[in-house]
Parts: C-alpha cells; sequence; structure tokens
C-alpha cells in the first residue's frame, strides 16, 4: 500500500492526520484539475513528467485515497510526491505547498482545518 510518511513516522500525530483528511478535501484528480494538468494526465493518460506519445499514466483509488503511477518509470504516489516530481520540491515544500492547495492554515507552526 502506498503512503505518505515514513514506516517511522507516528500515524496518530495531529500532522499526519491533517494531512490525510486534507488529502480526502482535495483528491488528486481535483488537484490536478487546480494545476492545469486534468486533460494530460486523466483524459488524455499521458504522463507529464516525460515525452510522452502513448498512454503511460494512471489515477487510481485505493480504499479512501486516490494515487498516479507513470507505468514508463517516472514515478508513482500520492498528491504530495506529485507535486515534489512536477515542482522538484523537497517532502516539507510539497506537504506545505499541497495543505495550502487543501485551503488548510497554518496556526502555529502546524496545520487546521
Amino acid at each position: 500500500m502506498l503512503k505518505i510518511i515514513s514506516d517511522s513516522a507516528d500515524e496518530s500525530s495531529p500532522f499526519i492526520k491533517s494531512v490525510e483528511r486534507a488529502k480526502l478535501l482535495l483528491p488528486l484528480e481535483k488537484m490536478l484539475e487546480q494545476l492545469g494538468d486534468w486533460e494530460l494526465c486523466v483524459e488524455d493518460r499521458l504522463c507529464p513528467f516525460h515525452d510522452d506519445n502513448s498512454p503511460s499514466f494512471s489515477v487510481f483509488a485505493q480504499g479512501e485515497h486516490q494515487y498516479w503511477k507513470c507505468h514508463a518509470g517516472c514515478g508513482a504516489g500520492d498528491q504530495i510526491n506529485y507535486l515534489e516530481l512536477k515542482f522538484s520540491l523537497n517532502r516539507g515544500e510539497a506537504l506545505r505547498l499541497f495543505l495550502e492547495m487543501a485551503e488548510w492554515s497554518d496556526k502555529d507552526g502546524g496545520f487546521y482545518e
């Protein structure tokens, strides 16, 4: 199962729970639409990370979350992984951007609804 957190992360932490709730508020397909990547990635199934002439990109659900995969080898993951690759961000930068896109606010160093 794909996860956005490491095996050593505390899955019960308020931050991780906030990220998981934000992923439900801003599913991958909705985020792709916000980024202007919907048509390329979902309708045409072309990967935005390489010169793609035949469909190699898929979006799929696993449980209540959505994930993406480039079948040509560019990568796979959730919304955070997509932002990391698209904008060359580190994990923290991608998390912050995602939470901002999901319209969560930063209060005293933590994100809240």
